[in-house]
């Protein structure tokens, strides 16, 4: 029960109850008797304990909608900042063997409390990722979540492979987001330019000589390349090298025959995604060049000494060496 006197009411209670009227005079006694009617009429009517003006007044109620706001003003501000990007959706057309990693996913925390999240992926087995569960909080760098795709090695011409990819949050600091993953397995795709090289007539080729060669790789994956070796080459071709997707590489073939003589071999290369030996077919790819050169001047007026597919024939005994 709420106390019957107010705070006022009490006070004027306790000024009447310290006047004496046997002591005093009957003029205190008159403002005795004023003080007390004034406690009464500041107070509630009946129904009170002679105690209660000595109760303590109890606090207001609570405001129950305030607290609630304040909760939720702090809750914003402790609420982390999540910023998310996910897609676009990926297709992948690859040969036999072949590798490839793309992102497909980025998480950051702006400001606020940290949160947990991860990435899964569910469908052909083909596809994994390198980011699992994860923990994001402010002033940490952003997460990059990377789909691989490795093509089993039974794999052949035309086969497919669906998966899709899921970045969510473990305490719904953002709705999940989606990535669909698709990939193909194509023919290896090289070409090569020029596919006749002539290094016409030169003196000698002691400065070793050289014409370029050029490869574009027109799959979406990394290729090795293999030259074919030849026993005692007139022209050594580059050495192996890997082709990026996408991207032209120039290489060079240097003349290396001693002379004089004519010249000419066919050099070959073979691609594949795997970097072991792969034998051409719908794996790999060979390309071809055909390269040819003269060193010195015509030999027994006009006649040229020919070295065939690297196989370097010696000049007559009678030239001497020179032309």
């Amino acid at each position: 029960m709420m106390p019957c006197y107010t705070a006022k009411s009490r006070i004027t209670l306790a000024l009447a109850d310290s006047i004496s009227p046997g002591r005093v005079s009957a003029q205190a006694g008159r403002v005795a008797a004023a003080l007390l009617a004034s406690a009464a009429m500041l107070a509630p009517p009946c129904g009170c304990s002679p105690l209660d003006h000595l109760a303590t007044t109890a606090p207001p109620p609570a405001d129950a909608a305030a607290d609630d706001a304040n909760e939720a003003s702090a809750a914003r501000v402790n609420a982390p900042m999540p910023l998310v990007h996910a897609g676009p959706d990926i297709s992948l057309a690859l040969p036999c063997d072949g590798f490839e990693s793309r992102p497909v996913a980025s998480v950051a925390n702006l400001g606020g409390r940290c949160f947990t999240w991860s990435a899964d992926v569910e469908g052909d087995p083909a596809f994994t990722l390198k980011s699992g569960t994860m923990l994001a909080c402010p002033g940490n760098p952003t997460s990059v979540v990377m789909a691989q795709f490795q093509a089993p090695v039974d794999s052949t011409l035309g086969s497919t492979f669906d998966a899709v990819v899921t970045v969510h949050a473990l305490d719904d600091a953002f709705p999940a987001a989606s990535v669909s993953l698709h990939a193909e397995i194509v023919p290896v795709d090289v070409t090569v330019t020029p596919t006749d090289v002539d290094f016409g007539r030169v003196a000698n080729t002691y400065s070793l000589p050289w014409l370029p060669v050029r490869f574009f790789n027109g799959n979406e994956a990394t290729l090795q390349s293999r030259h074919d070796e030849t026993s005692l080459p007139a022209f050594l071709p580059p050495p192996d090298m890997p082709l990026r997707p996408r991207e032209w590489n120039e290489a060079k073939i240097e003349f290396v025959a001693r002379g004089p003589g004519a010249f000419s071999s066919d050099l070959s290369w073979t691609f594949s995604a795997n970097p072991a030996p792969v034998p051409a077919g719908p794996c790999a790819q060979t390309v071809t060049v055909h390269v040819h050169g003269v060193i010195g001047a015509p030999v027994d007026g006009g006649a040229e000494a020919h070295a065939e597919d690297g196989a370097v024939r010696d000049a007559p005994a009678d030239a001497g060496g020179a032309p």
